[in-house]
């Protein structure tokens, strides 16, 4: 049975849209969903997320001015829903967080959605997968994901 949706980390929108290590397995996970008409989601903090993770690149000379606007282009037109962080999220990814012992409060937002909306979770992040698991059975990495 094919996936009707998946919630994404930002960092494979980075993936996808800048010259990374793992970039070509997250171009495979977007055919893949535009294929099999998968619905992306994430959240609207992923947009403040993924261009700080531009702008860094831009700094460290990774990546011109011209090539920053470029990616943020392409990124503002995709097909993805993004989704609001409300109170009752924000609240259950704190609780989340208390119990995995982690500061990272955002990367459980992204769990708690998945959960939620009982759909896979996927991320580059492959220190926070293991311990997501431990929340939530449907975590993946990409080529975990990819290859199942």
């Amino acid at each position: 049975m094919r996936d009707k949706a998946l919630v994404l980390d930002s960092n494979i929108f980075a993936k996808l849209l800048t010259e990374e290590d793992g970039s070509d397995l997250a171009i495979k996970l977007f055919e893949l969903t535009r294929k099999e008409q998968i619905i992306i989601k994430t959240l609207k903090f992923s947009r403040v997320e993924f261009v700080s993770i531009v702008a860094k690149k831009y700094f460290l000379g990774e990546l011109t001015e011209k090539d920053c606007y470029k990616i943020l282009d392409v990124f503002s037109r995709m097909d993805v829903d993004f989704v609001d962080e409300d109170w009752h999220l924000l609240k259950s990814s704190f609780g989340l967080a208390k119990k995995l012992k982690l500061m990272t409060v955002y990367d459980c937002m992204f769990l708690e959605i998945a959960k939620r909306l009982e759909i896979k979770f996927i991320t580059a992040d492959e220190k926070f997968l293991k311990t997501a698991r431990k929340a939530y059975r449907k975590c993946f990495s990409l080529k975990n994901y990819l290859n199942k």
